[in-house]
């Protein structure tokens, strides 16, 4: 054992090594360097640097505090502060597992609440959407022109109005959803001439549009 020989030698003293042959031990045999905290037979005194076998070193001399080991930094480690330094790091990483698993059932839950939201408004559009493919096309609006001979409305056909004739025929679509697509003869959003123009319906929940052809002729 370690301890009954220091005991018997430590009325000895320990003569070091040179400093040449301890960084040739050192790289020939990959030891690691450690400072002593006690005198300790055939090593050295208390206070020096010694290069030691990694079993010796991990094994005896640092658990019995005969010893601590050099960090990179050339400063002597504490054991103590080391393993108190693992299990905070250990202790952060759980930390860190533990919230990422509360967002993680956050977000979980915030889609189900999101779906549990949209689900009755994707029925209810989806409804829609059939109801809109059972209408004629195109939709038809009579309007005064200008002139016999031109083709300009003497009023206009408005979101609103195309609105309104789809309601007279019980399709329910909500202002805001629909809007003419540019072209010609649309101005400021109206219908300003005779002709045929799409009239765009769109479903946010369904992330889609149906475009709903309006003819406009004259009166």
């Amino acid at each position: 054992m370690l301890i009954s020989t220091c005991s018997r030698l430590l009325a000895r003293t320990a003569r070091p090594a040179c400093s040449a042959c301890q960084v040739q031990r050192r790289f020939a045999h990959k030891l690691v360097e450690v400072e002593l905290t006690a005198d300790v037979p055939s090593l050295g005194l208390r206070g020096a640097r010694v290069p030691v076998s990694r079993g010796m070193a991990r094994n005896q001399l640092i658990p019995l505090g005969y010893a601590l080991l050099i960090g990179t930094d050339g400063k002597p480690v504490s054991a103590v502060n080391a393993m108190t330094r693992k299990s905070l790091e250990v202790q952060k990483g759980l930390r860190g597992e533990r919230e990422a698993d509360r967002q993680s059932r956050a977000n979980k839950a915030l889609n189900r609440l999101e779906q549990s939201v949209e689900d009755p408004l994707r029925i209810a559009e989806q409804s829609l959407l059939d109801s809109l493919s059972t209408i004629p096309q195109p939709l038809e609006f009579s309007r005064l022109t200008t002139s016999s001979t031109s083709s300009d409305l003497f009023g206009s056909v408005s979101v609103q109005d195309v609105i309104t004739a789809l309601r007279e025929r019980d399709i329910k679509i909500e202002d805001g959803m629909g809007s003419f697509g540019e072209s010609e003869g649309i101005e400021k959003g109206r219908v300003k001439k005779t002709g045929t123009f799409d009239f765009v319906i769109n479903f946010r929940s369904l992330d889609q549009s149906y475009p709903l052809q309006i003819r406009v002729d004259k009166e």
